[in-house]
């Protein structure tokens, strides 16, 4: 988690250092960076237990520039876990309460998208 919070920290600086240029950087980079900075956020959210799910999906959503596919795709990438295989269906964990409401969240979000 630490890790993860100093690399988000870091693109953030990154990104506060390119906007006090006057040349502005070139848009490819701009993607870039914002990128990376969904990646981090994505990896701070996998580890970290105490935010909230629309709290969660508030961060993800604000960082995630390309809309509202890359923010489902996002919330996907948080609740992924690759160590633990379901055999059956169990409440969530403690440490997995975030992701549970970070899917409700998504869920409510994306219902009248359906309904059109």
């Amino acid at each position: 988690l630490a890790f993860a919070e100093r690399g988000l920290k870091e693109v953030q600086r990154l990104q506060a250092a390119e906007a006090l240029d006057p040349v502005p950087p070139p848009a490819d980079m701009k993607r870039k960076m914002a990128a990376a900075e969904l990646e981090m956020l994505v990896n701070v959210l996998r580890c970290k237990t105490t935010t909230g799910g629309a709290d969660a999906l508030k961060q993800i959503t604000e960082a995630a520039r390309d809309g509202f596919v890359a923010t489902l795709r996002s919330v996907i990438h948080v609740c992924e876990d690759s160590q633990r295989r379901t055999l059956r269906h169990l409440k969530p964990t403690e440490n997995e309460k975030c992701k549970a409401e970070l899917l409700v969240a998504m869920v409510a979000t994306m219902q009248p998208k359906l309904e059109l």
